[in-house]
């Protein structure tokens, strides 16, 4: 399932970027340091994401952003689950970011996945999405202060 996906995911309570470009730099390296095995090619993973943002920008409504890419650098999918800091900036902290509904982004979620699958992803979306707007799922998951917390969070929402 889904949730078993996400379970496997990086989880990052408090994450820091200033721009759209950085924090999608700043996660893919992330996850290239959490999964050595199966993030193979930094720089064609970065890419992929960047090109499927072009197409399409992912950032959805509620504060949410899923930006995701498919490339052969990645042998497996990995994903990472960012709650936006914004303490710092009243404007919030990546103005660049742009939503459906002008909300300002307060979780990321991205996820990578080889050139050649296509199921998970999908359901890993539908299962995010749905999650975060379920009963205030996104006020829920900022509360959330460890990475066990956000965890929990998934758990208690599967």
């Amino acid at each position: 399932s889904a949730f078993k996906y996400v379970q496997n995911f990086a989880m990052l309570p408090s994450f820091k970027a200033y721009s759209k470009k950085e924090a999608i730099e700043k996660l893919v390296k992330i996850l290239a340091e959490t999964y050595p095995k199966n993030v193979t090619d930094l720089d064609a993973v970065t890419k992929a994401v960047f090109v499927r943002e072009e197409s399409m920008p992912t950032g959805l409504d509620h504060g949410i952003a899923v930006p995701h890419g498919r490339s052969d650098g990645v042998n497996h999918i990995v994903g990472a689950v960012a709650i936006i800091d914004n303490s710092e900036n009243e404007n919030g902290i990546i103005p660049d970011y742009e939503t459906i509904d002008h909300s300002k982004i307060q979780v990321i979620v991205l996820t990578l996945v080889p050139e050649t699958s296509h199921l998970p992803y999908l359901q890993v979306m539908a299962y995010i999405s749905r999650v975060l707007h379920y009963e205030n799922g996104v006020d829920k998951l900022m509360k959330c202060k460890t990475a066990e917390d956000m965890r929990s969070f998934f758990k208690e929402c599967k």
